[in-house]
């Protein structure tokens, strides 16, 4: 199996025996935790370890991560668990040690999630790229993953090179193979062993908009014409409300930091929020009135309502969820004023 500089974790498909699907909500900071009854023995030995090295780099919130990769890596076996030894130098067998092996892999991570910091991408961009290497961060930009992305990444390091690749999840989407370049199921081989809890302590979030209108809702398949003429698809990660006022203020529905504040060409002037459990997100704005790293308090105002970005009108699309940019929740259950009249 080809392996080099950003291949790490090209693993036997024999690793993943059971597809269980990644459900529910999140607490603390990336609202993740572990499966620790899906976790081989060995990786569950190494739990302290590396629980103490993530903490040393400051990434103590990203050990269910780190744990569901050394289970998909190795299951815990060998002198390298964590599979980190490429990620110094490019080579195979330069880490003797299993502690040499996961405090390296903890570098390599938290290198890789201060990488995608540079850019408004996702949690699961900077799992692939524990696989993939720093460059394909690079090629994801400041789009979420997807498997879509992966795959064309790989295609493209590997000249279209194929080879046989066989197992629940590669047969579940339909693939008999992968392409010669890392794994470009690596995410979806991580993300069973992952699990998340309710989101019961956040019912208490504020409207954003005053006397609103639900004009699309959560999980709706959308096919529309934009401002522009464009056509646009895609399945609504969030709800659009209205409320007959072009110029209405949008208020933040929670206490919390503005992580993200400005301009992208599908979500136009964008606010997004983080909560510590969880992100709010308000897309579409004509006017923003915050910036970035910006304590806000709830109801504070945060922006005018507006049509930037992809919008077919005035209106505010308003979002959920656990990791920034991924893990998308249906806010409306969080919204105890706002009532579904679907």
């Amino acid at each position: 199996m080809k392996r080099g500089i950003g291949c790490l974790g090209c693993l036997p498909f024999c690793v993943f025996c059971v597809v269980m699907l990644l459900v529910g909500a999140g607490q603390g900071f990336t609202g993740i935790q572990v499966k620790s009854n899906t976790l081989s023995p060995k990786v569950l030995m190494y739990q302290d370890t590396l629980t103490h090295y993530a903490k040393e780099q400051g990434i103590g919130e990203y050990v269910p991560y780190l744990l569901a990769i050394m289970e998909v890596e190795s299951k815990g076996e060998g002198v390298d668990p964590m599979q980190s030894s490429e990620s110094i130098d490019g080579k195979i067998g330069n880490i003797t040690t299993p502690d040499d092996s996961i405090k390296q892999g903890v570098i390599h991570f938290k290198t890789m999630l201060d990488k995608a910091k540079g850019y408004q991408t996702d949690i699961w961009t900077v799992v692939q790229a524990y696989n993939y290497g720093g460059g394909f961060i690079d090629y994801v930009g400041n789009r979420p993953w997807s498997f879509e992305l992966a795959e064309q990444f790989s295609h493209a390091q590997s000249n279209g090179k194929k080879v046989d690749y066989v197992n629940a999840i590669s047969t579940q989407k339909g693939y008999a193979y992968r392409y010669d370049y890392g794994n470009m199921f690596y995410v979806l081989l991580v993300q069973p062993y992952l699990t998340r809890h309710s989101l019961q302590t956040h019912t208490g979030l504020s409207l954003p908009l005053d006397n609103p209108t639900v004009t699309s809702y959560f999980g709706e398949h959308r096919e529309l014409t934009l401002q522009d003429g464009r056509r646009y698809e895609s399945v609504h990660r969030g709800i659009d409300m209205v409320n007959g006022q072009e110029r209405a203020p949008i208020k933040v529905a929670a206490q919390g930091k503005v992580v993200y504040s400005g301009y992208r060409d599908d979500t136009g002037l964008t606010v997004i929020v983080e909560h510590g459990t969880l992100y709010t997100y308000y897309f579409h704005l004509s006017v923003i009135m915050v910036t970035q790293d910006e304590q806000v308090e709830q109801g504070q105002h945060i922006g005018v309502i507006g049509s930037s970005g992809y919008s077919t009108g005035t209106h505010l699309h308003f979002g959920v969820s656990q990791t920034l940019w991924a893990d998308y929740v249906d806010p409306m259950p969080l919204l105890q004023e706002l009532t579904d009249k679907r």
